[in-house]
C-alpha cells in the first residue's frame, strides 16, 4: 500500500467515500530496510543474570496476604467492556470456520466499544427478541496480522461509514507492520504491553492468533506458553484482548469447546471464548469457555450490510436476533469419522482392511489412532467386526445378522 494511501485512510479521504474520523486508519508500522530481527532489543536475561547470587533474593517483591485481609476487603468492582459478557481486563477468544463472519462481528463489537455505543441494536419494530449489550467506551486497537492492507482498508472504511466516531473516540489500526509480533517471546509481549499502554488503548483486537504464535504449536503445550504472555500483556497494558482464531477442520457432532483449535490450552487462560457459527445472514454464539458469570452464554446476530458502485462494502452491522431453528443433527453429523468408515468398509463388504489402509482410503485427513479410536467405538455397538489383533488387525463391516445379535447381547 502506498504512502498516499496510507495518509489518506489515516486523515480522513478514501476513492468517493465519506471522511473518516479522526485516528480511524490502517497505521501501517514502517521500518527502514535495514530493520530485521536483530534490531529489537534483546531484553531477556541472559545466563549471567539468571544465575547471579545478589543480597536480595529474586522473590523478594513477591507479597503474600491472608484470606483474612481478603475477606476485610471490599471486592472489588466487577467491569465489563461488554456488559454482562466481557470483562474490562482478560483475554477473550473468538473461534470460527472460515467464512463464518467471526471478524466482521468482532470489528462490529470493537467499533461500540470505541463509540460507546450498544452492540447489537434491537432491529426496527422489532419485539424485543435476542441480546442487546451496553457497551463500556475505551480506546481500541486492531492489530492485523491476516487481511491484506488493501481489505482492512475497505473494512476500517466502513466501520467508520457505519457508526462514526464522536469527538475524542479511538479506532486505530496497525496492519502487516514490521517487525512483525512473535508472542511466543515474552520480552517482545513486555514491549507491546508498554506501546499500548503507552498509547492508552483499553481494547486490543488480534487477527489472527496462529499467525502471531511463533513457532509454538496449537496441538501441545508450547502454546500455553504463548497464551502466559498474552495474559501478561493484558496485565501489564491494563487493556482486554480479544483473539481471533480458527476451528478444527471438523466440527460436526462437536461441542463448542471442542470446536477450537487448540482447545484446553488456550481455554486455561482466557476469560470467555465463543464459537461463531453462520447460517445464512445469522450468526450463532456460543460460549466455550467462560470464567465467572455471563447473562448469556448464547446469543445470535443478524448481519446487514450495503455497497458502493462497484461492490466496494459501504456500511455493515449487527443486530440482536433470535437463534435460527435448530438443526438435529443425523447420525453421520453427530459421528462423522466412524460413518466414513463404516462408508469406506461398505464399499468392499466381504474385505478386511487394516488401520493403514482406512487412513490412506479416508483421504489421509485423519491420524491412526483417530481411526483405531473410532473402530473401538464401532465395534462396541456391533456395526463392523475384526480379525487377528496388535498391528495385524484388520476389520470390515457387520452383517445385519452379527449387528444386531451384537445389540442383543449388549441389551
Amino acid at each position: 500500500m502506498s504512502e498516499a494511501t496510507l495518509d489518506s485512510i489515516a486523515h480522513g479521504s478514501t476513492n468517493g467515500s465519506q471522511p473518516l474520523p479522526s485516528r480511524i486508519g490502517a497505521l501501517v508500522e514502517s521500518h527502514s530496510a535495514s530493520a530485521s530481527s536483530d534490531s529489537t532489543p534483546d531484553t531477556t536475561p541472559d545466563s549471567t543474570q539468571e544465575t547471579a547470587v545478589t543480597d536480595a533474593n529474586y522473590f523478594a517483591p513477591w507479597q503474600p496476604f491472608s484470606v483474612a485481609h481478603y475477606e476485610s476487603t471490599p471486592l472489588p468492582e466487577h467491569t465489563y467492556i461488554i456488559d454482562g459478557l466481557l470483562p474490562v481486563h482478560g483475554v477473550a477468544v473468538f473461534h470460527g470456520m472460515p467464512g463464518s463472519f467471526k471478524t466482521q462481528l468482532v470489528l462490529d463489537a470493537a467499533s461500540c466499544v470505541a463509540a460507546g455505543s450498544e452492540w447489537l441494536p434491537q432491529l426496527p419494530n422489532s419485539d424485543g427478541d435476542g441480546h442487546t449489550f451496553a457497551t463500556r467506551q475505551t480506546a481500541v486497537c486492531w492489530l492485523n496480522f491476516d487481511m491484506a492492507d488493501e481489505d482492512i482498508h475497505e473494512r476500517a472504511a466502513a466501520v467508520s461509514r457505519t457508526r462514526p466516531l464522536p469527538a475524542g473516540a479511538v479506532f486505530d489500526v496497525v496492519s502487516l507492520p514490521t517487525p512483525w509480533l512473535d508472542m511466543s517471546k515474552a520480552p517482545i509481549a513486555g514491549q507491546l504491553g508498554a506501546w499500548i499502554k503507552s498509547k492508552g488503548y483499553g481494547l486490543v483486537v488480534i487477527d489472527n492468533f496462529s499467525n502471531i504464535k511463533g513457532a509454538a504449536k496449537l496441538i501441545d503445550e508450547t502454546i500455553a506458553d504463548v497464551m502466559l504472555n498474552v495474559r501478561r500483556l493484558s496485565k501489564d497494558a491494563g487493556c482486554a484482548v480479544w483473539l481471533i482464531h480458527h476451528e478444527t477442520k471438523s466440527t460436526l457432532g462437536k461441542t463448542p469447546f471442542e470446536k477450537m483449535y487448540g482447545g484446553v490450552h488456550i481455554a486455561a487462560a482466557v476469560e470467555a471464548a465463543f464459537s461463531v457459527t453462520r447460517d445464512g445472514d445469522k450468526v450463532a454464539l456460543n460460549a466455550s469457555k467462560q470464567r465467572g458469570r455471563m447473562v448469556t452464554t448464547s446469543f445470535s446476530a443478524l448481519h446487514t450490510y450495503e455497497g458502493l458502485p462497484g461492490g466496494a462494502l459501504s456500511t455493515f452491522r449487527f443486530f440482536a436476533t433470535t437463534p435460527a431453528a435448530k438443526h438435529t443433527l443425523t447420525q453421520e453429523e453427530r459421528t462423522p469419522l466412524q460413518s466414513a468408515i463404516e462408508n469406506v468398509l461398505s464399499a468392499t463388504p466381504n474385505s478386511f482392511l487394516s488401520v493403514a489402509d482406512l487412513v490412506a482410503r479416508l483421504g489421509g485427513e485423519h491420524k491412526e489412532s483417530s481411526v483405531r479410536n473410532a473402530l473401538g467405538k464401532l465395534l462396541d455397538k456391533g456395526r463392523v467386526k475384526k480379525k487377528d489383533a496388535g498391528k495385524g488387525s484388520a476389520y470390515a463391516i457387520a452383517t445385519s445378522g452379527q449387528a444386531e445379535q451384537n445389540a442383543m447381547y449388549e441389551a
